[in-house]
């Protein structure tokens, strides 16, 4: 589940960029060169903008929707009754650290954290987590 929120939050980072770099080149059709060609240029130049517009508005429809599934996960992480289960779940699952620096944060051996403390907490955050994952699933499965 950590490498998934890790991939959702890189998809988000890569659509934010994408987005970015489709503004920035709808942006340069403001600049349409000589005077002569720019009847030409203007439709071209409105048919490349009303699908930037429509890829920008694309982009934010799938932020939007991995960007829930990521609150999804941190709403069920809060319910966990235990501080420190909830601080390892939030450092893997929300920060998507490593399970060395999660252990050498909390104080606690890699194995400790890994083989006692981790299947603690996924226990004690089963029937929350498990609504998250499966609302990520289903909407993958609408694609």
């Amino acid at each position: 589940m950590a490498r998934q929120g890790a991939r959702d939050q890189a998809e988000i980072d890569a659509l934010r960029e994408a987005k970015d770099a489709a503004e920035a080149r709808a942006q340069g059709f403001n600049n349409t060169g000589p005077r002569t060609s720019r009847r030409v240029a203007k439709g071209r130049r409105d048919a490349a903008l009303v699908q930037m517009v429509e890829y920008g508005a694309e982009i934010d429809e799938r932020i939007a929707a991995l960007s829930a599934v990521l609150e999804d996960i941190s709403r069920a992480i809060a319910l966990v009754g235990d501080s420190e289960l909830r601080l390892l779940l939030v450092s893997r699952y929300v920060l998507f650290k490593k399970w060395v620096d999660i252990a050498l944060a909390m104080g606690y051996s890699y194995t400790n954290v890994t083989y006692m403390l981790h299947p603690k907490a996924l226990k004690a955050a089963a029937g929350h987590i498990g609504n998250a994952v499966a609302a990520e699933n289903k909407g993958d499965r609408a694609k």
